[in-house]
């Protein structure tokens, strides 16, 4: 629940544990410039009112962007993410607590424990493409299309359903990931 009024900027940053970064508002730039995440980093239902620059990051294990609200643009230029260890968490599943209270695992997942759904993954590599695309930049973008479909094919696995297109095939073997 943190709002930045102003410019932020994260230059040379290293984040050594998860982040989640829930409900926060940037109401004007943010900057994540030469700055390393160890761990997963999620933005839950975070809002980029402005622009959001990625610019030389790195993300070691995952991120996850399908619950921000992107108002504006995000922008990636040199940011180095693969194919992350993400898990199979239903949006329907619940977790009963002792106290006989029950919350969903997604939720649990997004706003505390900074594990990241497979689903999350894929809509968050459909958003990094999107962005890339809406910059021209299609080179980058055939990347994180490509990532967007492993995600997809994880996705499919994880319910016993299978995928395959000889197009698509071609496509995932000619980029290392």
């Amino acid at each position: 629940n943190t709002v930045f009024n102003g410019y932020v900027e994260f230059f040379d940053c290293e984040f050594e544990k998860k982040l989640i970064f829930n409900k926060v508002e940037f109401r004007e730039a943010v900057v994540f410039t030469k700055s390393i995440f160890h761990d997963n980093v999620l933005f839950t239902y975070t809002q980029f009112n402005s622009l959001g620059v990625f610019s030389r990051t790195l993300f070691k294990k995952g991120l996850d962007l399908s619950q921000a609200i992107i108002n504006k643009n995000l922008t990636f230029f040199e940011t180095q993410i693969k194919n992350y260890h993400s898990e199979a968490i239903s949006i329907n599943d619940e977790k009963i607590f002792e106290s006989g209270k029950s919350r969903k695992k997604f939720d649990i997942s997004v706003t505390g424990s900074g594990n990241i759904p497979t689903i999350n993954k894929r809509e968050t590599f459909r958003i990094i493409k999107n962005q890339l695309e809406k910059e021209g930049n299609n080179i980058d973008a055939f990347k994180y299309n490509s990532l967007e479909k492993h995600a997809y094919q994880q996705q499919l696995k994880e319910h016993n359903k299978k995928w395959f297109n000889s197009q698509d095939a071609l496509m995932l073997s000619l980029i290392h990931i």
